[in-house]
């Protein structure tokens, strides 16, 4: 019974949480260090380890003033500890090298089937401390052979190569293949081609294989030619607008039909949007042409507008840009000769002309070398998207149209990743094609 005023005490029943507790000097360690990953030996949850390095040090009363030089130590040592441990993850890689080979794989081929299961076993325990390129460039193997000898059986005790020997018995011996690296990769042969490397091997007796063989090795093996351009140096960025009718490229092109008749096509084209402004055709190359062409495209010029600088070749042709009758329209800049940096700009509207559209045609009349030309000119202009303009047309850019698109794109890709994302993970394995449906133990190897 309870007096008045006074209330029962009651004892509360609640369980309270054991919180774990870490010696200071490791929070200062990490701390001053500003390396979550020190002392990694060490079980501490990675976000404890974050918050130190985020949240201020707290005061710590110690026993002995030069305790801050112990922690200087401590970060020492355990800096010194992790590149310890990629040394004797280095040696590791190494010890089982030369044990299997005695040299570096891509140097010779792995025929045992037991020797292969070592070297995986050493790359799987050192890609932890030294992640799986690092490991990989060491043994010098690339990661598409490491995937074939972890899809193949590994019982199998053929030489290491791409197939059975026994189903494709016409297929390259790993002599031929290895011949087959080194003409390719050889500095001294870089300026033969991949069909001459080929005879040159047959005519030594080296390897006798068709140049076709050749290339297909040269994919499989993912060789690459030593041919590094030094001289001269290719421009990374050519000539550039800030807006429509700032620069224009002008320039003809000779394309000839079936029955021989040479026809000229004059294309005027802007810097900026990369839009067609005018074209013509006829059957001579001439300041004619080119006026017509000039009296079309400025057409296009707004009153509000500049002059317009005309990038042309030295062609005599190309003289009518200087007329009277564009004085204060137009000013001509010879390329390569007034300029620096060429007309490269039109003469890639020429390689996608002839070569994605009017080469797939008969070109034998005139009237159907029009049609096929307006019509690719109607294409590029209001059809075919340009990544240079963030994926708008030439017409949309010059007339400032759809300019939030760019910035649509982009989103629309990244919601993309993410509902990809969302799909695949949602689906289910069956087991078959990505592996099997409960995860294999780490000491077995799945066979192909």
């Amino acid at each position: 019974m309870t007096t008045p005023g006074k209330q029962a005490k009651t004892t509360p029943t609640v369980t309270a949480a054991r919180r774990r507790t870490y010696d200071h000097r490791l929070r200062l360690a990490i701390a001053a260090s500003g390396d979550a990953t020190l002392f990694h030996d060490i079980d501490i949850p990675p976000s404890t380890r974050r918050s130190w390095t985020t949240r201020p040090v707290p005061t710590v009363v110690a026993l002995h003033a030069e305790d801050r030089e112990l922690v200087e130590l401590q970060v020492a040592l355990a800096r010194v500890e992790v590149a310890n441990a990629k040394l004797r993850a280095v040696v590791r890689l190494l010890l089982a090298l030369v044990a299997v080979l005695g040299g570096r794989i891509a140097d010779r081929p792995v025929p045992a089937a037991e020797d292969k299961a070592r070297l995986l076993a050493a790359v799987r325990k050192t890609e932890s401390v030294l992640g799986r390129g690092a490991a990989l460039r060491v043994l010098g193997l690339t990661p598409q052979r490491m995937r074939e000898w972890k899809h193949r059986a590994l019982e199998c005790r053929l030489q290491d190569t791409p197939s059975c020997p026994r189903r494709t018995p016409q297929q390259l011996t790993i002599t031929e293949r290895w011949t087959i690296r080194e003409y390719v990769t050889d500095l001294a042969l870089r300026h033969l081609s991949i069909a001459s490397l080929s005879l040159l091997a047959l005519r030594r007796g080296h390897a006798i294989a068709s140049a076709s063989t050749w290339c297909r090795e040269v994919r499989r093996q993912g060789l690459r030619r030593p041919r590094k351009r030094v001289h001269p140096r290719r421009p990374k960025v050519g000539v550039r607008a800030t807006a429509p009718n700032e620069i224009w490229h002008i320039d003809a092109s000779k394309i000839r039909l079936v029955d021989g008749t040479v026809v000229w096509v004059h294309v005027v084209i802007d810097n900026y949007t990369r839009k067609i402004l005018a074209w013509t055709m006829g059957g001579t190359c001439k300041a004619d042409a080119t006026n017509e062409l000039l009296h079309q495209a400025v057409r296009c010029v707004r009153d509000h507008a500049g002059v317009v600088t005309v990038v042309t070749d030295g062609g005599s042709e190309n003289i009518a840009v200087e007329d009277e009758d564009f004085a204060g329209l137009l000013r001509r800049v010879r390329a390569q000769v007034d300029v620096t940096y060429s007309n490269s700009l039109i003469e890639s509207f020429w390689a996608q002309l002839k070569h994605r559209w009017l080469y797939l045609h008969d070109l034998d009349t005139e009237a159907t070398l029009r049609k096929l030309i307006a019509a690719f000119v109607e294409d590029h202009n209001a059809l075919i998207p340009r990544a240079v303009l963030g994926g708008r047309t030439p017409d949309e850019v010059f007339l400032g149209l759809h300019r939030e698109l760019p910035v649509q794109l982009v989103e629309a890709r990244r919601a993309a990743g993410v509902d990809r994302v969302q799909v695949n993970r949602a689906l289910t394995s069956c087991g078959g094609c990505d592996g099997p449906e409960h995860p294999t133990p780490r000491g077995e190897v799945v066979d192909g």
